[in-house]
């Protein structure tokens, strides 16, 4: 029987205790997507934007997709990509047909119940986080003011399943005042925040606001340092051959 060693500087990271968090993308398709900023739809330059950031953490973070609504209409989001590693092309896939310029509505709660009920977020084993990218408010038609805040009501019950929720707002029509309840229900919200805030151009929200492909790409950055910091748990969480920094 012979015995192999390796040294440190050979080890993988799947051999050194590296983690792998979960992070389900839940993106808006709403018919809004199909509007223009600078000439481009949002959901071309959220897709642009998602295939640069994919680039870069799909081989550190399992990465899955929902859709919202799915198929249309204001149907509830489908996991449409399931969470595994080097999962960028298969996202791409999904995100090649665009949205229709109507019909499309905005069930971010119903969605967010989804996700909840989601089986690859519960894994012990690994953190697990949502991410959820909106330009618009809790809508279906026709619209019923009573259900504004619902999707907090739903992060809530993401929170207490221990799944963390992260929150982007994209664009100037979101709703600020909703997105920053998700955003400390989810227990994501920036330090020194203004949970009032009904400004979506306040420095002060407690979210993630973006207007253009590179405020996209810089949230999505910021979200995953905020992830992959490493801290205390025994496990590699920057996936840098080290546990717990050392």
């Amino acid at each position: 029987l012979l015995l192999f060693f390796l040294t440190p500087g050979l080890l993988k990271a799947s051999d050194i205790n590296c983690e792998y968090p979960n992070i389900l993308i839940v993106l808006d398709k709403s018919s809004s997507m199909t509007h223009g900023i600078s000439g481009v739809t949002k959901w071309q330059i959220a897709k642009e934007a998602i295939d640069t950031f994919l680039t870069t953490n799909q081989a550190k973070i399992r990465f899955g997709l929902m859709l919202f609504p799915d198929p249309d209409k204001c149907n509830p989001g489908k996991v449409l990509v399931h969470l595994k590693e080097n999962n960028h092309q298969n996202i791409l896939l999904e995100l090649s047909s665009p949205p229709p310029v109507g019909g499309n509505y905005t069930p971010m709660a119903q969605s967010l119940q989804n996700a909840s009920n989601y089986s690859g977020l519960a894994d012990i084993s690994r953190r697990n986080y949502v991410l959820l990218i909106t330009d618009g408010w809790q809508w279906c038609d026709p619209y019923d003011s009573a259900t504004r805040f619902t999707p907090v009501d739903e992060v809530t019950n993401l929170t207490l399943k221990n799944i963390s929720t992260f929150v982007i707002g994209f664009g100037g029509s979101v709703d600020v005042l909703t997105l920053n309840r998700c955003a400390v229900a989810g227990k994501t919200q920036k330090a020194n925040c203004d949970p009032l805030s009904n400004d979506a151009t306040s420095n002060a929200n407690c979210y993630f606001q973006a207007d253009d492909q590179n405020g996209l790409v810089q949230a999505l950055t910021n979200i995953v340092q905020i992830i992959t910091k490493e801290i205390c748990d025994g496990k590699d969480n920057d996936c840098d051959g080290l546990t717990d920094g050392k």
